[in-house]
């Protein structure tokens, strides 16, 4: 238990000490902090669909509820940061920055399957935010849910504008400028490129490594 300081016969919380370790936090626990806020949004995004799943016209391989999921992640991630998931990927994925633009991706390297995966270009911010408003609608989805009112996948996505609208945020009205197929090839482009600058670069590696060795054997 952290000691409280005493100025002028006062007791003083140690505010300032603790934002401050806040503050400090290393990089290590602040990537350990991010992964967990994409583990939980995909377990959030996982919980969506029972609800939904409550809809009458809700079939899980039809083309309408396809479009159905595509539509209220687009909305989200609009509201958080003006994009959908199609323009964030075509407008982040960039072969001449570093990691092509993402902020996440598995393993040690950037893959050609982690630059069609949208959440992956988010900032920590965008994540965060990103996570808290998926949340909050999936708390009232299910609020909404439980008062066994017959709902078909049009009135969830009406239900789903009223809330952005409640929380003041931008509410997407269309379905974006570019589609989703063509932002991956866009990426997938971008990473092909991307690619074979990291490949010559690792040989030049080499080859300077082989140099080095080959002068300290002498």
């Amino acid at each position: 238990m952290a000691r409280l300081q005493r100025k002028n016969g006062r007791v003083k919380p140690p505010q300032r000490r603790f934002c401050a370790r806040r503050l400090d936090r290393s990089s290590a626990e602040s990537e350990a902090m991010e992964a967990t806020s994409r583990l939980q949004l995909i377990a959030a995004s996982c919980s969506a669909i029972p609800i939904y799943a409550t809809s009458v016209d809700y079939e899980p391989q039809a083309e309408l509820t396809q479009q159905f999921f595509a539509t209220v992640q687009n909305k989200l991630h609009f509201a958080v940061h003006g994009y959908t998931v199609a323009e964030l990927i075509s407008k982040r994925a960039n072969a001449e920055n570093e990691n092509m633009g993402l902020q996440a991706w598995k393993g040690e390297r950037v893959r050609k399957s982690d630059v069609t995966i949208a959440k992956n270009y988010l900032t920590e911010d965008e994540l965060d935010s990103l996570n808290r408003i998926v949340t909050m609608y999936l708390d009232y989805a299910e609020e909404q849910a439980k008062r066994h009112q017959p709902m078909y996948m049009e009135n969830w996505i009406d239900r789903l504008n009223a809330f952005l609208k409640f929380n003041e945020r931008d509410i997407l009205e269309n379905a974006g400028e570019i589609s989703k197929e063509v932002a991956d090839q866009l990426a997938t482009s971008q990473y092909d490129k991307y690619h074979q600058h990291r490949l010559s670069l690792d040989k030049r590696d080499d080859f300077e490594d082989f140099i080095k060795n080959r002068w300290l054997d002498k």
